[in-house]
């Protein structure tokens, strides 16, 4: 069962050794050389700068996320690979598709991702 990418904002993150909320995400990080969710950016009640990759997600559906517990969230300066995919801000949505000749075939306007691999298997254009 693929699910669509706009479903990753805004899903309360569940510690599920306390089994209350810890944070929200507020926006997925791809890395678009592969077209994976490799991380999802946190609002977190205390801090800020956090992200929980998607290696640490016990459990995803689009009601909510169960990791192991609050160190689960990292500072995204502390993972390496990953800052520079935040840093750089690429955002899917939006993104101008082209054939290999130049022509346009318009701009991305959805995407659906397997949940167990988190990687990117459809994109849904518009003109």
């Amino acid at each position: 069962m693929l699910i669509f990418g706009h479903k990753l904002s805004q899903v309360p993150i569940i510690d599920i050794s306390s089994g209350s909320q810890i944070a929200t995400t507020s926006r997925p990080v791809i890395d678009w050389t592969t077209l994976r969710v490799v991380g999802l950016l946190v609002d977190h009640r205390r801090r800020s700068g956090l992200i929980l990759t998607t290696s640490d997600i016990r459990e995803y559906n689009t009601e909510l996320i169960l990791v192991n517990s609050e160190d689960d969230l990292i500072e995204v300066e502390e993972i390496i690979r990953l800052r520079p995919l935040v840093k750089q801000d690429f955002r899917l949505i939006g993104a101008h598709i082209k054939t290999e000749s130049g022509a346009s075939l318009g701009s991305v306007s959805e995407y659906s991702f397997d949940p167990k691999t988190f990687i990117i298997q459809q994109l849904y254009t518009k003109r």
